[in-house]
């Protein structure tokens, strides 16, 4: 860490100091020399040798080797950046994929359900229709040649027959059934909600 600092540090100082040693030494040879100029791509890329020396400046060994290093690391985390700014896209790109994915199942899951609740609603509407014109058949024949029907039909279909043919038709109809069939449906017609015709 020390390392670090002290090669920043050597960086930044280094036109600075050479401007100073030289104006120590009487030398202009580098008085002209801005240190808060800009600093091309070409001169950071040079070795550290040749931008100490145009500075004026003699670096020792050790300084040169951190200099290098210090540059070496600087060009890796240059590269390492690019490396995550183009992962970084990447994964924003795959987010916008699965968001718009989503999108798209959950606009299918709603016209899915749609046409379930419209198939459902007309499966409804058609068995009641069907139960009802099998209820208008069977209140026109005798109680004895009705009951049998129901009685092998399932035991909702049954229900819902016996409902739609209306109280004193189901009583008939229940009177002849055998008796454990009999019971069944009527307990079923027990647990069922009482619809209020007005």
């Amino acid at each position: 860490m020390r390392a670090l600092i002290l090669g920043l540090t050597l960086l930044v100082a280094t036109p600075a100091l050479a401007q100073t040693r030289n104006n120590d030494r009487g030398t202009r040879g580098v008085a002209n020399i801005n240190p808060n100029r800009d600093v091309g791509d070409d001169e950071v890329e040079k070795p550290p040798r040749a931008t100490a020396e145009r500075a004026g400046c003699k670096l020792s060994a050790q300084e040169e080797l951190l200099v290098g290093e210090l540059r070496s690391g600087l060009r890796k985390l240059a590269e390492r950046e690019l490396q995550v700014a183009a992962r970084e896209a990447a994964v924003n790109q795959l987010v916008q994929q699965v968001r718009a994915e989503i999108a798209r199942l959950e606009r299918l899951q709603s016209q899915v359900g749609s046409k379930l609740t419209v198939r459902e609603d007309k499966l409804t509407s058609d068995r009641g229709k069907r139960i009802a014109q099998v209820a208008r058949i069977l209140k026109k024949m005798k109680p004895d040649a009705a009951a049998p029907i129901i009685g092998r039909q399932s035991d909702s279909d049954a229900v819902a027959t016996l409902e739609a043919l209306g109280d004193r038709a189901a009583a008939k109809i229940l009177a002849v059934m055998p008796k454990a069939r009999a019971v069944v449906l009527a307990r079923t017609l027990m647990s069922q909600p009482i619809l209020e015709v007005n």
